[in-house]
């Protein structure tokens, strides 16, 4: 029978021991690699997914922006409308209060009956 002395022994665990943490080493990185891999992947479709997101809320506030704009356009040629109207077809002092309810942004009750009335009026003298 074979016997091996102290320091062969110590080198055949010292040799074991570097071939398991290798053998170790190489499962850990093929196998955690492949759940690094996963979690990269990931991370990157939700960086693309916040992206994608980041330009519809760009696009919306930008279409939103324009429709405002139309709006106010449209807005100001009423505006302009009303007061051109209220200075050919109505009296002097319900087209003033017209054109001071239209600067203040409101027309009331009392102003609505009054353009009413002189539309009436109007209506009687054609």
């Amino acid at each position: 029978m074979y016997e091996f002395t102290l320091i062969q022994l110590l080198l055949m665990f010292a040799l074991v021991t570097v071939i398991g943490v290798i053998i170790g080493y190489l499962i850990v990185e093929v196998l955690g690699g492949g759940t690094q891999n996963r979690k990269v992947r990931q991370m990157e479709q939700e960086i693309a997914r916040l992206e994608a997101y980041k330009l519809e809320v760009n696009r919306h506030f930008q279409k939103t922006a324009g429709l405002l704009h139309q709006m106010t356009s449209q807005y100001k040629s009423v505006y302009e409308h009303m007061a051109e109207g209220a200075q050919h077809l109505c009296d002097e002092e319900a087209g003033n209060e017209i054109l001071q309810s239209l600067q203040s942004g409101l027309l009331d009750e009392k102003h609505l009956m009054k353009i009413d009335a002189s539309g009436d009026e109007a209506d009687k003298r054609h």
